[in-house]
């Protein structure tokens, strides 16, 4: 949990930091991050929030679409392995911190 603290710091300083092993990507993403697909690490994406709930979650270009979700730690299993479906993908928010893993597994 120390490491996804350092994720935050890094943050709250304008820098992006991710942690990666051979198996995951994990990063904390602003709203209006885009993703490409071809440029993704592994096949799923996975979004949690961070110390405290997320509102106006919405995916575009994922499989598993969100519209306007307020995500909480208690219903983070519905942003659990989606996969990007068109070239790019789009995450926003309205509130909160947003952990995103890219998986190969």
């Amino acid at each position: 949990m120390a490491n996804f603290g350092l994720l935050k710091l890094a943050q709250e300083q304008g820098t992006e930091v991710a942690l990666v092993d051979a198996y995951n990507y994990m990063t904390l993403i602003t709203s209006g991050t885009v993703l490409k697909k071809e440029e993704q690490f592994g096949k799923y994406v996975s979004f949690f929030s961070m110390g405290g709930d997320v509102t106006g979650l919405t995916l575009e270009g994922f499989k598993y679409p969100l519209h306007g979700h307020h995500l909480t730690v208690a219903d983070s299993g519905l942003t659990v392995s989606n996969e990007i479906k068109d070239d790019t993908a789009k995450v926003t928010y309205t509130s909160g911190n947003l952990l995103m893993i890219m998986s190969r597994d």
